[in-house]
């Protein structure tokens, strides 16, 4: 129920404290409520009251509304959205040619076999008054440290793409993982057959997350590691970083804080509450980790505990932080 709870983050807090004396919004938050009740509830309220009022929260239920009708018909139980990856992957054993397992772009005798050249900065599509749209987001593009060709590339709601030729070519085996969005790619540094995929999109909850996926043969098969999450608990992977003295440690940052494991993935502790959106190792000095969210943190012991930073931050007015090093000079943050 804690994981089903925090949905909110997706949908209904931007508007909880405007509406929380509604009775749509709190059987909203009830795990076992019926879909079709709170749709009537939600449809009675609107009969009295003015949607176009800014922040009244009827735009949120909308896209709540959206997401959730599919998931659920007809019984309309929420309970049913903890359930949406195990009924996927079961369809997928009961359907072995259900989804094709590989697709390629900008080779031969496959699906969707074309080549893409970008004729510009951005791909865009015009909206009228000048202004321009660009059509799709990357989260991340990854570069094998050990193999310059080898690139990776995960998009919000198309998985994650290699290229092992500079990008003249690209394909993706990611079709049928019960999510295939994707916010960050971790690679070992001593071994780049195994690296970690944070599941789902970090940038603007495009797709929900199910935790992180680990590979031991480049990206051939995933499986999950211990850090899992119920589609529906509103988790947001922003950022995955392996320690490059031992690789055995990874960190990731995300809206629920900051998890570690030193084992390769087998278990996982928060070191860390608050919502972090950065993570990256001071270079030369692995023991060393800076962690941007609203608030800047430093971890002196490789990541097991974080102090949070004051002096030169603004303290009012930050949402989310970037970080950036360089080993040129590893003083400057």
């Amino acid at each position: 129920m804690k994981k089903f709870l925090s949905i909110l983050s997706l949908f209904i807090l931007p508007f909880f404290i405007l509406s929380q004396e509604q009775e749509w919004v709190k059987l909203m938050q009830d795990p076992e409520a019926n879909f079709y009740t709170i749709q009537q509830s939600f449809s009675e309220f609107w009969k009295t009251h003015d949607a176009n009022q800014k922040g009244n929260g009827y735009k949120v239920f909308k896209r709540w509304e959206n997401f959730v009708a599919p998931r659920v018909f007809p019984s309309g139980k929420l309970s049913e959205l903890n359930k949406t990856a195990q009924n996927f992957e079961s369809y997928l054993n009961s359907q072995s040619n259900a989804v094709p397992q590989n697709h390629v772009i900008g080779g031969n005798n496959n699906i969707a076999s074309s080549t893409w050249t970008a004729m510009s900065g951005a791909i865009t599509n015009s909206l009228g008054g000048g202004q321009t749209l660009q059509t799709g987001r990357v989260n991340f593009i990854t570069i094998d440290p050990n193999n310059l060709n080898n690139l990776w590339v995960g998009a919000p709601a198309g998985g994650l793409w290699s290229s092992t030729n500079g990008g003249t070519t690209w394909s993706t085996n990611t079709d049928n993982l019960g999510v295939i969005g994707c916010s960050d790619l971790a690679i070992d540094p001593s071994n780049s057959s195994i690296m970690y995929l944070a599941t789902g999109d970090g940038e603007a909850g495009d797709t929900p997350s199910m935790g992180v996926l680990k590979t031991t043969n480049g990206g051939s098969t995933w499986a999950a590691t211990s850090f899992t999450w119920a589609v529906s608990g509103g988790l947001m992977i922003r950022r995955l970083i392996v320690n490059p003295s031992n690789s055995q440690i990874v960190i990731l940052a995300s809206n629920a804080g900051i998890y570690r494991t030193t084992n390769g993935g087998t278990t996982w502790t928060q070191v860390a509450s608050g919502s972090t959106h950065d993570l990256e190792f001071k270079p030369g000095d692995p023991n060393t980790v800076y962690a941007g969210g609203s608030v800047f943190r430093i971890s002196t012991n490789a990541g097991a505990s974080f102090t949070t930073i004051t002096n030169g931050i603004p303290s009012t007015g930050i949402n989310r932080m970037a970080i950036a090093t360089t080993a040129a000079d590893a003083n400057y943050v």
